[in-house]
């Protein structure tokens, strides 16, 4: 197992640990414990890599800890050939949420991340490419951003939480490492999209998936950044990260309609009926991923392995894994989709089940039963509601231990007591008859200075609750808040305030009293956008730009980063209008007027 925080050091574990020819367990630390500890015996782990003696303390009285800096300190060993994997051998397994209240852990082939990243139909990967890790380690898109890069020669870059959820910090740091591709979960793309369009120019792919995509936002996007290509990357952990993808085209946007795409290369789509028939173009059906993406199955669970991984009904010897997404099949071969046919639902790109948030509030001494929903909010946010029945006061303690056992997506935004559930026909909990969940009621305390009013206001708009309704006592993310919300509501205050508040201090004082007591003896940050270099007979070149022209310097023919462009000219306008718009263009930009030369050397 891995236990680490984001950074290099989780990449060389996975590195090594492969190279041992054993299989890797990604956790990321910030987790709850018993959560981490429940997941390390779910796997069966007997060692655990960690780059931080006090997660290696608190893990060493159940399993064998090894300190990452020490096994470096060791060198690189050749394996034995007896460790060798092949193509078959485990490479990872990674958890996700389950409907019977326990994760299921997705065994992965080494086959399988080779089909995802290598000769692929949906991105262009090679030893120039430059791919910025985005998503929670312990989140499958992380192997498409490590193995992608690593894979075809490339780099994989790691920065720290708050510099991706920024938006100018971000900017800054795809142009000054010279990133050339990126995943976005659609929440995250849609808050950067409304916050800055065109911080996309600077990549080459985008890569945008875990829940369905907006056509307002990718529009923009396309709008703001016409090079930059989008793509469509749908699929379950079962299935190794993606298995259909499309790029979003301009007829996408102006139909108002984004498919998901055509199947990846080396994987089979099939879409049938209730009696597992195929189904024809425009018929709504499920969809059964076959081909070198499948997964093993659950590990120790061969029960839910049987069900959800079956005998490919239409290539004898193979298996699919029965998805449970709906969609069809368009006219131009592209797949349309339309829903789940279970309670599964996504939060924030990460796939949750809500009977598994149910258990765990069943675990609480104070709770009788639980049932848990999604509920959308008036600016169409998702958020989890959770409402119980046994202790009628016990809200507090009861968010204490979802803290204890939870990871922040899962943990509902609302929970409400009920003095009972109705029930329906089967004798099961109606989760229509549930009523509109309301927020936990906290004793209204008023602003008393104009930093914590300034708040209220503030906190109003990102939250989208009435100020009357704000209490300067009240959390944060019990109201709603979470991380995306949490970037908003901070770069909002460093555009007013001029004060660049840390993430990790907003979790730490996150109340408006209790921010604005940080606020208050905190110094002032000029916020800036981009400034005018000054006028110069010459500039020093930028990472990216070095790295280029090296390049071109191997093959000064090569028309490698050429980008052909053809545009249709409307009627009425000739050739001398089309070279006066162009030398407008070139007398209005600069940067269209550059040339490289060399200087000292």
């Amino acid at each position: 197992g891995i236990v680490m925080g984001r950074g290099t050091g989780f990449v060389l574990a996975m590195t090594g640990i492969l190279r041992s020819g054993a299989g890797y367990l990604p956790i990321e630390s910030h987790l709850p414990q018993d959560r981490i500890r429940r997941l390390l015996k779910a796997g069966g782990v007997s060692v655990v890599v960690t780059d931080n003696a006090d997660v290696a303390s608190w893990l060493g009285e159940e399993f064998t800890c090894v300190l990452l800096s020490d096994a470096l300190s060791k060198g690189i060993a050749t394996p034995d050939d007896d460790f060798r994997s092949s193509a078959a051998s485990l490479a990872y397994i990674m958890f996700t949420s389950g409907s019977t209240g326990e994760p299921k852990g997705v065994m992965v082939e080494h086959r399988s991340i080779v089909r995802l990243v290598k000769d692929t139909n949906y991105v262009s990967l090679n030893s120039s490419d430059r791919i910025l890790q985005t998503g929670s380690l312990s989140f499958d898109a992380a192997t498409f951003e490590i193995w992608g890069a690593l894979l075809n020669g490339g780099a994989v870059y790691v920065t720290a939480l708050e510099n991706l959820l920024d938006a100018t910090e971000l900017a800054g740091y795809i142009s000054g490492y010279g990133i050339s591709c990126m995943w976005f979960t659609s929440s995250w793309f849609n808050q950067l999209a409304d916050e800055s369009p065109a911080l996309f120019a600077g990549l080459k792919q985008v890569l945008v998936g875990g829940e369905q995509l907006s056509v307002s936002h990718v529009g923009k996007v396309m709008h703001h950044c016409p090079a930059v290509r989008i793509v469509n990357g749908y699929g379950p952990t079962e299935n190794t990260t993606f298995s259909v993808c499309g790029e979003v085209l301009p007829s996408d946007i102006a139909e108002g309609v984004i498919r998901l795409g055509y199947p990846v290369s080396k994987s089979r789509v099939y879409i049938t009926d209730v009696y597992g028939k195929l189904v024809g173009k425009g018929v709504y059906g499920e969809l059964l991923l076959g081909g070198e993406g499948v997964s093993r199955g659950y590990l120790n669970d061969a029960l839910r392995t049987e069900t959800s991984f079956i005998a490919n009904p239409f290539v004898p010897g193979e298996r699919v894994y029965r998805s449970g997404d709906i969609g069809c099949w368009d006219e131009d071969g592209r797949i349309l989709f339309r829903g789940r046919r279970d309670n599964q639902v996504k939060i924030r790109g990460y796939r949750v089940e809500p009977q598994e948030i149910a258990r765990v509030l069943e675990e609480h001494e104070s709770v009788r039963e639980a049932a848990v929903k999604v509920v959308v909010s008036a600016v169409g946010d998702k958020q989890l509601a959770a409402y119980y029945t046994g202790e009628e006061g016990a809200v507090a303690a009861i968010r204490l231990h979802l803290e204890k056992h939870l990871p922040s997506y899962m943990r509902p935004a609302y929970l409400q007591w009920l003095p009972v559930f109705v029930l329906n026909a089967n004798g099961k909990t109606d989760m229509g008859a549930l009523p509109a969940p309301v927020m936990e009621e906290v004793a209204y305390i008023a602003a008393s200075s104009e930093l914590e009013s300034y708040l209220v206001e503030v906190w109003s708009e990102v939250l989208h609750i009435a100020t009357t309704d704000l209490s300067v006592e009240a959390n944060f993310f019990e109201l709603g808040g979470q991380s995306l919300k949490a970037i908003a509501l901070i770069g909002r205050i460093h555009r007013d305030r001029g004060i660049k508040i840390p993430l990790v201090e907003l979790f730490t004082h996150a109340t408006i009293r209790g921010l604005a007591g940080y606020l208050s003896v905190q110094s002032h940050v000029v916020y800036a956008g981009l400034v005018a270099a000054p006028v110069s007979d010459y500039y020093p070149v930028s990472y990216a730009q070095r790295r280029m022209y090296l390049l071109q310097q191997f093959d000064t023919f090569s028309t490698a980063y050429n980008i052909p462009l053809q545009l249709p000219l409307p009627g009425g306008y000739g050739i001398e209008e089309v070279g006066a718009a162009l030398q407008a263009l070139v007398n209005r930009h600069e940067i269209l007027r550059t040339s490289f030369e060399e200087r000292e050397g």
